[in-house]
C-alpha cells in the first residue's frame, strides 16, 4: 500500500478499536447502533438517521438478494438490510478492525480490502453499496470502476462531496489537503458519463436537515424526526437543504422492489437499539458465504478457500485470516496499464474518448501525499495539540502540571525521514535548573506512544534560546513503518514556561 492509504488504515484501525473517551474496552460506534440518543456513538444522530433512511429506500428499490457494502464500517447497513429486506450481505473496509466489529456486533462477514482492487469475481453481488467513502480514497476512479465490476445488477453510490459544476469542483480540489481519512476528492455531474457509461444512472441530491431542528442527541424529538422522514418528498418546509449526491447505477433492470413501506423503515431506524458492545480480545470467525466467488487481487484468478483464509488457484498467493479477518490489502496495479483491460471486460469503451476522460479525471483527482516535516510557531501552533498541563497559545505555554505534552498532527513520514526531531525553543524552569524533556515517536501498527519509542534528555532551563536534537532509538528505526505522530514532553515534573519557535523532522545528521 502507498503511504497515504497506509496512514489512513492505521488511523481507522485506531478509531474502530480504541474507546474514544469511553470506559476501557467500550466500542464507540460510528452509526447510532445503540439507539437514538445513546452517547456511545458519534454525534449528529438525526442527520445520520436521515441519510440511512434515504439509502435504505434506494436499496429497497433494488430488489436484490445479495449485498456488498464497500467501506461498510461496523456492518450496520448490512444488518439493517438483513433485518428489513432479508438480504444476505458482506461488509468490507480498509480497516480490519472495522471488519472485526461487524463480526462481533452483527455476525456480518467481511474482509480488509482496498476499494481500488476488490477480491471478488465479476458480478458477485446483485447490489453493491458505497456510501460516503469515495471522497476519502487516494485513487477514487479505479475504485468506482471496481464497484461496477462486482455488481451484477445495481450500484448505489453516495457522497456529500459533489458539485453540479465542474468549475466549482476544480476550485475546491485546489484547496484540498491530504490528512488521513479527510475529504480529498470531490466529483461533479460532468464526471458521471466517464465514470458510469454505458450504464443507466439515476441521481438525486441528498437531503440534510438543520442539525438543531430535532434537538441535540440527548433530547431528540423522535416524533418530529419520524414525520420529517415520511415527508422527505417535500423537505423544504422543514428548512432542510440539499447537498451531495445519491446515484443508482443500473447494469440491468432490477426485479420488484422489496415490499417494505417507508413507515416500517423509519420505525426500525428510530426504535432499534442494542446493548453497548465491549471489544473482546478475540473476534469471532464468521463463515464466508458460499455464493460469494473470490479472486486474487494480484493476478485476478480464482481464490479458493483454504485453512485460515484463501489461496490463488494460479499464482499461489495466500491471504491469511488474522483474529477473524482475512486481509486482501496489497499494492495496487497502475491504473493506466489496467484501464484498457477494465473497459474491455465490459465490452470496450462506451464512447470514443471514455478511456482518455477517465485517465484525465484520475489525474485531476490525484493529490500528492506530502507528509509535513516542519512547523513554524506561532503561525502553525494550532497544528499541535497541547494537553491540560500546558496553558497558553501561539507557541508560548506555561507549565501547570507534571506531565505537559505537545502532540503533532497526523504525519505519515517514513521513519528515516523523522529519525531526528529538532526543537528550536526556550525552556525556563521556575527553579532555574535543568529540565527533563522527552520526544516520542508513534509508529504505524502501535496503539499509542511508548517509552521504548522515545528519547529523553536533560536540558538547560535557563531561558536561553537553543535548538535541541532528539534522536529516534533503534526500535523506531527498525523495519518499514510510518511515523503516525510525534510528541514533545518539554518539562516533565517541573514548573516554568516553554516557548517553541520551530519543530523540524529530519534524517539523521542532516
Amino acid at each position: 500500500m502507498r503511504p497515504y492509504t497506509r496512514l489512513t488504515k492505521a488511523y481507522l484501525d485506531l478509531r474502530y478499536r480504541d474507546p474514544h473517551g469511553q470506559p476501557q474496552g467500550t466500542y464507540f460506534a460510528h452509526e447510532p447502533i445503540y439507539g437514538i440518543g445513546a452517547l456511545q456513538s458519534e454525534p449528529s444522530h438525526a442527520r445520520r438517521v436521515v441519510r440511512l433512511f434515504q439509502l435504505l429506500r434506494l436499496l429497497r428499490s433494488s430488489g436484490g438478494r445479495t449485498l456488498l457494502d464497500v467501506g461498510g464500517s461496523e456492518g450496520y447497513v448490512v444488518q439493517l438490510c438483513r433485518e428489513l429486506f432479508g438480504m444476505q450481505g458482506v461488509s468490507v473496509d480498509l480497516s480490519p478492525e472495522a471488519c472485526r466489529r461487524a463480526a462481533e456486533l452483527f455476525a456480518v462477514p467481511g474482509c480488509a480490502v482496498d476499494a481500488g482492487c476488490l477480491p471478488f469475481a465479476d458480478g458477485s453481488f446483485e447490489v453493491v453499496l458505497c456510501a460516503e467513502v469515495i471522497e476519502h480514497l487516494e485513487a477514487p476512479v479505479p475504485a468506482i470502476l471496481e464497484l461496477q465490476r462486482v455488481a451484477a445488477q445495481t450500484l448505489v453510490f453516495s457522497s456529500q462531496e459533489w458539485q453540479k459544476s465542474a468549475r466549482h469542483r476544480d476550485r475546491e480540489l485546489a484547496a484540498r489537503g491530504s490528512e488521513p481519512h479527510t475529504d480529498r476528492s470531490i466529483l461533479a455531474d460532468a464526471d458521471l458519463q466517464a465514470l458510469f457509461a454505458p450504464y443507466e444512472v439515476v441521481h438525486q441530491q441528498q437531503v440534510l436537515p438543520d442539525p438543531g431542528r430535532f434537538g441535540d442527541d440527548r433530547r431528540i424529538d423522535v416524533a418530529a424526526l419520524r414525520t420529517f422522514l415520511l415527508d422527505l418528498p417535500s423537505p423544504r418546509r422543514w428548512g432542510a437543504r440539499s447537498e451531495g449526491i445519491f446515484a443508482t447505477v443500473h447494469k440491468r433492470q432490477p426485479p420488484q422492489p422489496h415490499a417494505v413501506t417507508d413507515a416500517v423503515i423509519a420505525d426500525h431506524l428510530l426504535e432499534r437499539a442494542m446493548p453497548v458492545h465491549l471489544v473482546p480480545e478475540q473476534s469471532p470467525e464468521v463463515p464466508w458465504p458460499c455464493w460469494c466467488a473470490m479472486q486474487c487481487v494480484r493476478c485476478r484468478a480464482r481464490a479458493l478457500p483454504v485453512d485460515g483464509g484463501f489461496c490463488c488457484d494460479r499464482c499461489g498467493e495466500r491471504y491469511q485470516r488474522e483474529n477473524g479477518v482475512v486481509s486482501f490489502l496489497r499494492d495496487l496495479p497502475e491504473f493506466a496499464r489496467e484501464l484498457e483491460q477494465r473497459l474491455g471486460a465490459r465490452g470496450g469503451p462506451a464512447y470514443p474518448t471514455q478511456a482518455r476522460d477517465l485517465l484525465a479525471l484520475a489525474d485531476k483527482l490525484h493529490l500528492p501525499f506530502l507528509p509535513p516535516a516542519s512547523w513554524d510557531f506561532p503561525a502553525q501552533a494550532d497544528r499541535w495539540q497541547a494537553n491540560a498541563h500546558l496553558a497558553g497559545e501561539g507557541g508560548v505555554w506555561t507549565v501547570t502540571g507534571d506531565d505537559p505534552q505537545l502532540e503533532s498532527p497526523w504525519l505519515g513520514n517514513a521513519t528515516q525521514d523523522a529519525a531526528e526531531v529538532r526543537v528550536d525553543c526556550t525552556l525556563t524552569s521556575a527553579a532555574g535548573g535543568p529540565v527533563r524533556a522527552q520526544v516520542f515517536w508513534w509508529l504505524e501498527g502501535e496503539r499509542h506512544f511508548s517509552e521504548r519509542g522515545s528519547d529523553v534528555q536533560s536540558l538547560p532551563g535557563d531561558g536561553a534560546s537553543r535548538t535541541h536534537v532528539f534522536r529516534a532509538p533503534g526500535p523506531v528505526l527498525a523495519g518499514d513503518r510510518l511515523v503516525m505522530k510525534v510528541r514533545l514532553d518539554p518539562m516533565s515534573g517541573e514548573r516554568g514556561t516553554v516557548t517553541v519557535r520551530r519543530i523540524t523532522l529530519a534524517r539523521a545528521g542532516r
